[in-house]
């Protein structure tokens, strides 16, 4: 019978300290909404809130950014009429090396549409070496290109010292990245492209299916 009460005595107390702890969270909550509400209210003087004031800081915070350099390759290659979009180019094992996982194959034959697809959708490094090759510039004329229209659409805090991102000297800020996809939507093929869910194509080896990486598509906001 003691073994009985004392049970239920220690079942009261846990049960009450559930109930307090849930309360606290409960509290908590409210606590943070009501201060992400406060920070995030403008102030009736004109002054900017603490929360657009981090915010409008850290668009301008120059980091390592990987995906900004394919949108610049890409928006390159469009605007040098690289029109020839259904030729078929090979790739070699001087764009495989060191690009990371690729779904290209050595030796294999692509059509440039099909490797525009593959470097906006899925990232791939290889598919975007390719693209660079078959621009008709050598890699430092191209980046140098890049680096100059960078500056003319105004990307004053963005650097490209390689054209796949995956050197750590390429960076840019959150404002930079805002305004090249901005100026590389205005592209009707690279804006297509980057609304496309999934792709398939085949070469003479074997078929592709190639899905976009970018969850925004698959949520409940229109892209």
């Amino acid at each position: 019978r003691r073994a009985s009460a004392a049970a239920s005595d220690l079942g009261s107390v846990l049960r009450g300290e559930a109930e307090a702890t849930q309360r606290l969270e409960v509290a908590r909550g409210q606590l943070e909404r009501a201060v992400t509400a406060a920070h995030s209210v403008e102030l009736c003087d004109g002054a900017e809130s603490p929360a657009w004031a981090v915010a409008r800081r850290e668009a301008y915070r120059v980091r390592l950014r990987r995906d900004v350099d394919r949108a610049r390759v890409a928006l390159e290659a469009c605007e040098r009429e690289l029109t020839a979009w259904s030729r078929e180019v090979e790739v070699t094992r001087a764009e495989m090396a060191g690009a990371g996982r690729t779904r290209l194959h050595n030796h294999e034959r692509v059509r440039l549409g099909d490797l525009l697809h593959m470097s906006l959708m899925c990232s791939d490094n290889c598919a975007t070496r390719v693209l660079v090759r078959e621009s008709g510039l050598d890699s430092e004329d191209f980046l140098a290109r890049m680096n100059t229209k960078a500056i003319e659409i105004g990307l004053t805090h963005s650097r490209f010292t390689e054209v796949t991102g995956l050197d750590v000297r390429n960076v840019s800020t959150a404002a930079d990245v805002a305004r090249l996809v901005q100026a590389a939507c205005n592209q009707p093929r690279i804006r297509h492209i980057c609304q496309t869910r999934s792709y398939d194509f085949s070469t003479q080896r074997r078929a592709h299916y190639i899905p976009n990486t970018n969850r925004m598509l698959y949520s409940q906001y229109e892209v």
